[in-house]
């Protein structure tokens, strides 16, 4: 996300993101595009006691980090599964036809239903 601040309303606006957001990375921007720009990174909280230390003087962007601690609970992974493995997994779990579950499989990870076919019906080379 990305804040335009004016040095007067600057630690308020820190303090503002802190309580809202938590302690997340931010940069502050000091006069971006001129000839004394500057950029400050680290934490909400340590541009906070930086700001508390320093005269403000010019505009500001902030450019906060996104949040890592959301998870997205409908999106699941399949990456540790091999196709085959995810497949069995299905017949298993959803009891599922090795058709119905190589057609789910070719759904759930984007891809063409005949390839999953290919790696579910090949024989081992051992």
């Amino acid at each position: 996300m990305l804040f335009y601040e004016s040095p007067h309303r600057l630690k308020e606006t820190l303090n503002a993101l802190l309580k809202g957001m938590g302690d997340r990375q931010i940069t502050l921007c000091r006069e971006l595009t001129k000839r004394y720009e500057e950029f400050i990174r680290g934490t909400i909280s340590e541009l906070i006691n930086w700001a508390q230390a320093t005269e403000i003087r010019g505009e500001f962007v902030i450019v906060v980090a996104g949040n890592d601690a959301i998870v997205d609970e409908d999106v699941i992974s399949y990456d540790h599964l091999t196709l085959k493995e995810h497949v069995e997994e299905l017949m298993v779990t959803d009891n599922l036809s090795a058709k119905e579950a190589i057609k789910a499989v070719a759904v759930l990870r984007g891809t063409v239903k005949r390839d999953v076919y290919a790696q579910y019906h090949q024989l081992d080379e051992k």
